[in-house]
């Protein structure tokens, strides 16, 4: 289906008008004029031999130019060259810019690609002169040629550009043909929703300006977008539009091409018989021969569809002399036989079908037309199937399914063209948008300096008028000033004093929070040794007595460990890293859970506990760790601030909104005094009216992490308190409606039973403790082989000439630290498949990523429990056993088995060596690595899958972004746009987001 284009728009012969800025002779302005009206190139060629080599020479071998363009091409490029020439040695910038255009205008169908660059080098010299409508017209020429050259990229970038000059220029007639050209172009980048919007931005000014060629135009390119969406109906009613307007217009010529567009759309749509109809209704009045053939050829074709071969035959084969004696076009061939051939399969005339389709294949391999060859390799395959050639028909079939393969391709690769076409196209309308912008600014300048002016010049008649006045006004407030001068002085260093403040006070506020986290880390590893030393003791066999006392202490030791735990939940609060792992939580059992683990010590210390809970399902969003903290410390300082013989009441209600789940702890404890009350939850503060009366004093930190804690969740915490009769303190969450909540199900105790090993394997601990050494040691002792190390050096030294099975590794050591000692491991072949167990008093999250980044096989922080640690080695162990089971299986590989490998080595050093040469051209084609490679695409293709999992585009991309990641280790780039240059990338912006898609950090990180 042929599309109107308005592109061909020839451009007014002004750009051919003498403009003379030096000074010349009244002689010379005469032989201007006299050039100006010149009919015909002897007179020109005469006045030539009179007139100076100056730039009234040049403007004479322009019209000369001009004048031989249409009939004779060589001798209007002989004077161009000349106008350049002379240009060149008067240093004549304006006859330059005009013989750059000239000649790109001349050589515009016969070398689109040295046209376009003759364009640009006439476009420098515009914006060099600031020649705003030659740089117009040069922008539209520049982007004609892009388009016919298919860069669509760059020929939008130049039709936007011309379109701000227009803009600019309110030439409206050049903005409309613009919007269509722009239409069209972004119809060629499939992206139709943009091409819809300028075709319609040009119809509305075409309307307004009665241009209703370009209005039907733009119909009928509306339709064609219409029918690549396949929204068939909708494209019939842009191409009856286009029609009425060419029919009020009188224009046969293009109301004939919109009657071809109509049948050929009712032809998409399977509607051959209306057709058809439409076809016969258009062929009477139609006079040109290419759309006579498109008549009889659409018509065989419709024919054929409806098995009418009769009338199929008779249309194909006048299309066909029709082409032979007038049109003479290859693909009008090719089209036409392929649909004999289908013709005479369906006739059974195979030898007949046999010849047209040969023919056809023959001229599709001269067009290199690849969907036309499909089509011919399919119909030879039936025909020769037909005949009973099996074997010619098998041979065909297999060619149409390369051909078909290959197609897929190039569309695949078209479509991720399309997807990188459609990311340059929004950054590009970003940058005129940005454009857009600046113009108006710009304006809005202009505007404001008028504006300006005209006040500068009142205000300077007011200055004039009032200059005495300001120098009696200046003696008065010169004492004033200095005043305010002192006074701003003294205020200055006030600030500068209070800022210098601040900055102190926050230095000591993060010194403090360090202090508590590191106190924090370093109370873990004793209360680790203290609470397994008491452990063992109680598990041992130790007198009644004894085991008591050892109780008791474990018991203290806890609570050691929770006033720890509470130091670095502060820290952590202060750092802003608590995250909460909410989930929606039936609150009612979690609550009775809780408040069941202090039955011992309420009946240690007689006291009464009672709950009162609502029989309603509540459910809230909660962190059940976090949550739990929340409620063990409100109900043990009740426990800590009530009597023997006293009452704890925890309760849990829905609100009377029915928004919020409302939990109460209260007591009938000593009570809080007023005076307390308004600070109970600020951090480190203690009461000094319920505490000391029982010698209970805390550190002030519990109830400040309860209000931070309910806050996170969203939640408020509140009390009430009356000396001598309790306190009450009231928790309120929002109410949730859970979303596929699972049955909760009672698990029973967990049983582990620990493997059976030959031998016992050795554990190397790796600890600079040496108490901590000694306990681990009697832990593992019974079941392990232990042997021991100060620290990584150590431990290196002695697995220089030792075998370990597993290895224990604190982290915080003098000499080497643990993270060192694992890089060592991991970087030896010997070693580093021996698993690793990082035991450390750092339980930040970063610290933990930081171990498994460098490939820790497990990590468990202190205080950490025995039990735990044996069942950890005894996976690890296991593990480690089935994996080198595994890799001993691995390890009995086929014969060829290195040659594959050698063979993947070269095709892969062959690939970067070659991407590597080329890396800063932008257009490595998947071709020319084929090439390179000597085999084909499809066995590229099919070769870098099987190595790499990667198609070859995807691979080139993985060189180019391995190599930028090489460059910024080594420090060899400090811009972005130079780095992305430097691999192969146009726009920085885009490589910086497939930078940062592949390795997750940005360049600019790096450098």
């Amino acid at each position: 289906m042929r599309c109107f284009d308005n592109h061909h728009e020839v451009v007014n012969i002004y750009y051919f008008h003498t403009y003379v800025k030096k000074p010349i002779s009244f002689f010379a302005l005469l032989l201007i004029c006299f050039c100006a009206n010149a009919q015909n190139a002897d007179s020109l060629r005469q006045l030539l031999k009179v007139v100076r080599p100056d730039t009234v020479k040049v403007n004479l071998f322009l019209k000369l130019s001009d004048a031989f363009a249409p009939a004779n091409k060589d001798s209007a490029l002989h004077y161009v060259d000349e106008a350049i020439t002379l240009s060149e040695k008067l240093d004549y910038a304006e006859g330059l810019m005009k013989a750059n255009f000239e000649k790109g205008a001349i050589t515009e169908y016969s070398d689109r690609k040295k046209s376009l660059g003759y364009f640009l080098v006439a476009l420098s010299y515009a914006r060099q002169l600031q020649q705003a409508r030659f740089e117009r017209s040069i922008l539209s020429y520049a982007g004609m040629q892009s388009y016919m050259l298919g860069d669509y990229m760059a020929a939008e970038d130049h039709y936007l550009k011309s379109l701000v000059i227009g803009k600019n220029e309110n030439d409206f007639n050049h903005v409309t043909r613009t919007y269509t050209n722009l239409g069209m172009t972004y119809t060629k980048l499939t992206d139709y929703a943009r091409a819809f919007d300028m075709l319609t931005l040009s119809n509305q000014l075409a309307d307004s300006l009665g241009l209703k060629t370009i209005v039907g135009g733009n119909y009928i390119d509306i339709g064609n977008i219409l029918v690549l969406q396949k929204k068939y109906p909708e494209a019939l009613l842009y191409y009856e539009k286009a029609a009425t307007v060419f029919k009020s217009q009188g224009n046969q010529d293009m109301l004939e091409y919109t009657n071809i567009g109509i049948g050929e759309t009712y032809m998409q749509m399977g509607k051959y018989e209306k057709a058809i109809d439409f076809f016969n209704s258009i062929e009477k009045y139609t006079t040109d021969k290419h759309k006579i053939f498109d008549l009889y050829q659409n018509l065989g074709i419709s024919f054929l569809a409806i098995e009418k071969y009769k009338e199929a035959e008779k249309n194909l084969i006048k299309a066909q002399q029709i082409n032979d004696r007038i049109t003479q076009t290859p693909s009008y061939s090719v089209r036409n036989y392929i649909g004999l051939a289908q013709l005479c399969l369906r006739t059974k005339k195979l030898q007949l079908g046999l010849d047209y389709a040969h023919r056809a294949e023959m001229m599709a391999r001269q067009q290199g037309a690849l969907s036309y060859s499909k089509e011919c390799y399919e119909v030879l395959s039936s025909l020769y199937e037909a005949n009973g050639e099996l074997g010619r028909s098998l041979a065909y079939q297999r060619q149409f399914a390369a051909m078909q393969d290959s197609i897929a391709r190039k569309e695949e690769s078209r479509k991720l063209a399309e997807a990188e076409t459609k990311f340059r196209l929004s950054e590009k309308t970003r940058e005129l948008n940005l454009l857009n912008k600046e113009n108006e600014l710009q304006k809005n300048r202009e505007r404001l300096n008028r504006t300006v002016m005209i006040a500068m010049t009142v205000v300077l008649l007011i200055i004039v008028l009032a200059s005495f006045l300001l120098a009696w006004a200046y003696r008065k407030s010169k004492s004033k000033n200095e005043l305010l001068a002192t006074q701003k002085a003294e205020i200055e260093k006030a600030s500068a004093l209070i800022v210098d403040q601040s900055f102190r006070l926050l230095e000591m506020d993060k010194m403090k929070s360090r202090f508590f986290a590191n106190i924090s880390h370093e109370l873990r590893t004793p209360v680790t040794l203290i609470s397994g030393m008491l452990e063992l003791m109680v598990e041992g066999n130790q007198s009644l007595k004894d085991k008591e006392r050892a109780k008791i202490a474990l018991g203290n030791s806890r609570k050691l460990n929770a006033i720890v735990e509470e130091m670095l939940d502060l820290t952590r609060l202060e750092a802003n890293k608590v995250v909460l792992k909410k989930n929606d939580l039936l609150v009612q059992p979690l609550l009775d859970r809780i408040v069941n683990t202090f039955d011992s010590l309420l009946e240690k210390n007689q006291i009464k506990l009672t709950t009162d809970m609502s029989t309603l399902p509540l459910y809230a969003s909660l962190d059940e760790n976090y949550f739990e903290k929340i409620i063990n410390n409100l109900v043990y300082n009740a426990i800590k601030f009530t009597p023997p013989g006293g009452l704890i009441k925890v309760s849990c209600r829905l609100s009377d909104d029915k928004s919020k789940i409302e939990i109460q702890v209260g007591d009938t404890g000593s009570g809080i005094s007023e005076d307390d009350l308004p600070h109970i939850f600020e951090r480190f503060y203690q009461s000094g009216s319920g505490a000391q009366k029982h010698d209970v004093r805390g550190t002030g930190i519990g109830l400040s992490l309860v209000k931070e804690f309910t806050e996170l969740h969203g939640g408020e915490v509140f009390v009430a308190s009356t000396i001598g009769k309790g306190s009450v303190f009231s928790l309120s969450f929002p109410v949730v409606t859970p979303l596929n909540r699972q049955p909760e199900t009672e698990t029973g105790p967990i049983v582990f039973s620990y493997a059976k090993f030959a031998k016992p394997p050795v554990v190397l601990l790796v600890e600079d403790h040496e108490e901590m050494r000694r306990y681990v040691s009697d832990i593992l002792g019974d079941r392990f082989t232990i042997a021991q190390a100060a620290n990584g050096v150590e431990a290196l030294t002695w697995l220089h000439t030792n075998v370990a099975d597993l290895i224990v590794s604190d982290v915080m050591m003098p000499q080497m630290d643990g993270y060192t000692f694992l890089s060592h491991l991991k970087a030896n072949e010997k070693l580093k498949r021996v698993p690793v167990i990082l035991l450390t008093a750092r339980a930040a999250e970063e610290d933990k990523l930081q171990g498994l980044c460098l490939g820790v096989d497990d990590y468990l922080v202190k205080p950490f429990n025995a039990t735990e640690l044996k069942i950890r080695i005894e996976n690890l162990l296991q593990n480690s056993a089935a994996r080198r089971e595994w890799l001993q299986k691995a390890e009995e590989p086929e014969e060829k088995l290195p040659l594959v490998n050698l063979e993947e080595q070269a095709f892969m050093a062959i690939v970067v060596s070659y991407v590597e040469q080329h890396i800063s051209d932008r257009h490595i084609e998947t071709t020319q690595l084929a090439d390179h490679l000597s085999i084909s695409e499809r066995q590229l293709y099919r070769k870098s899958h099987e190595l790499t999992g990667m198609a070859p585009a995807q691979l080139i991309k993985e060189v180019r972004l391995k190599k930028a990641w090489q460059l910024l280790v080594d420090k060899k780039v400090s811009k972005l746009s130079v780095l992305a240059s430097e691999v192969g990338y146009e726009s920085a912006s885009y490589f910086a987001k497939q930078f940062e898609a592949r390795f997750g950090k940005r360049p600019s990180d790096m450098m």
